[in-house]
């Protein structure tokens, strides 16, 4: 199921294009966006993004990011499992400034702040990815959404859809506190 869903191979592309080029170092959507006028695969991917004017601007990729923050996705070869988080808030600009962490339990894939660990530029020019995006069928049943929290933060919830909680303790083991959901 995972594997052909749009939603998440943007996802993808941008979590490994951002993370490639700024490593797990914090920066505001602003920032990446100049960034990515000198670097073609995180100009890619923002441009995965879908918004009104058809092109990546601050206030799109911003929304973006904060409907995708503190999701994990898991890169293809299970390298690493990538997430938005939020770092802070840029004091001149007062915009909210994010980072990609590697949440993988091995560590494999880290870089530890280190750029260019793995690269998803190939993965991106990919025919693998559809920018067009078809509604889901309403005849479908609603994946399941679940929250939950991990032993690394225990105060922020994490919120998913289409998983189980099988999938949950199968992927994040003795890391996995709690699991609400239907």
């Amino acid at each position: 199921m995972e594997a052909g869903d749009p939603s998440r191979d943007v996802a993808l592309g941008v979590l490994s294009a951002w993370f490639e080029e700024f490593g797990s170092a914090a920066a505001t959507v602003a920032a990446a966006i100049t960034e990515a006028e000198h670097n073609e695969t995180l100009r890619l991917a923002f441009n995965l993004i879908p918004s009104k004017s058809g092109k990546a601007t601050p206030h799109s990729v911003g929304q973006w990011v904060r409907r995708h923050r503190d999701r994990p996705y898991p890169l293809p070869g299970g390298d690493a499992i990538l997430a938005f988080r939020q770092s802070g808030v840029d004091r001149v600009s007062k915009s909210a400034v994010w980072s990609v962490q590697n949440l993988s339990r091995t560590g494999a894939g880290d870089c530890g702040g280190q750029r260019g660990s793995f690269s998803m530029g190939n993965f991106l020019r990919s025919e693998s990815i559809g920018v067009e995006m078809t509604p889901p069928d309403p005849r479908s049943p609603p994946h399941p959404v679940l929250k939950f929290r991990l032993s690394e933060n225990p105060g922020s919830w994490i919120t998913v859809l289409g998983e189980t909680e099988e999938g949950l303790r199968d992927r994040y083991g003795d890391q996995l506190i709690e699991v609400l959901g239907p």
